[in-house]
């Protein structure tokens, strides 16, 4: 089952001024949308609202973003600028809120991590830097959640880099198989194009990849241009801990 990312999303972000509007990024398969209050002028907060709930999540319990931003703490202004550069990727889930919150944003690459919350507990694991947000794949049993991002290399060519979250723990999902390929897939130095995601099953990502000798430039390059993208092969990630014996 996929659940590919289609909700809208408001960040609001509490910090004791008027109402100023957030811009949104067309890199993500989400607009996000924001705005200032005075309601609270001592706590800088998160406000995720969806379809169905609305989480108010303190800036202070992201410690990646919370470290960020204390570059800023010199000018309110500055600060209030960064926060409204931020990005956010509604994950939608029946068993918790999850957001991809992409963030130090330039004209197209971000730095990003991944905030959970559940229960009242809010958990973050950070994820790929200086890139953008791509989609995002939990299985059927929503155990385990497959977030692709992208990195452009010139105006024709763009390499992915694959994070697989083990959402019961909040970690890296560990993988029963591993290989050269599948570590250039994902080991966050963006060195594949990834054309397609699918889970075959609870335990196992199917990833599409151009077929192709090598993965450089030309190459990738030539592939696009003059074999149309017809020619690709699939890679295997199966995940869960290599049972013991």
């Amino acid at each position: 089952m996929k659940n590919f990312i289609t909700y809208g999303l408001f960040l609001i972000v509490i910090l004791g001024v008027g109402l100023i509007g957030c811009s949104s990024n067309n890199q993500t398969t989400t607009d996000s949308v924001g705005s200032y209050s005075n309601q609270n002028q001592n706590r800088e907060e998160l406000i995720i609202t969806s379809e169905s709930d609305t989480i108010t999540i303190p800036i202070e319990q992201i410690p990646t973003i919370r470290t960020y931003l204390e570059e800023y703490t010199t000018s309110s202004s500055e600060r209030k600028t960064e926060i409204d550069r931020m990005r956010v990727n509604p994950l939608p889930n029946p068993n918790a809120t999850y957001a991809v919150i992409s963030y130090s944003c330039g004209i197209k690459l971000c730095d990003n991590v991944l905030v959970n919350y559940k229960n009242d507990q809010v958990t973050s694991i950070p994820l790929p830097q200086s890139s953008f947000f791509q989609e995002a794949l939990f299985t059927v049993d929503n155990k385990y959640l497959a977030i692709k991002f992208g990195k452009n290399e010139g105006s024709t060519v763009s390499r992915s880099s694959l994070v697989i979250i083990d959402t019961v723990e909040i970690k890296n999902a560990e993988f029963q198989n591993n290989s050269e390929i599948i570590n250039k897939i994902t080991n966050g130095n963006f060195t594949v194009p990834i054309r397609n995601l699918h889970w075959e099953n609870d335990t196992t990502l199917k990833v599409t990849i151009p077929d192709i000798k090598d993965y450089s430039f030309k190459t990738i390059e030539k592939w696009i241009n003059e074999e149309s993208e017809t020619k690709t092969k699939e890679v295997k990630i199966t995940l869960g801990s290599i049972p013991n014996g």
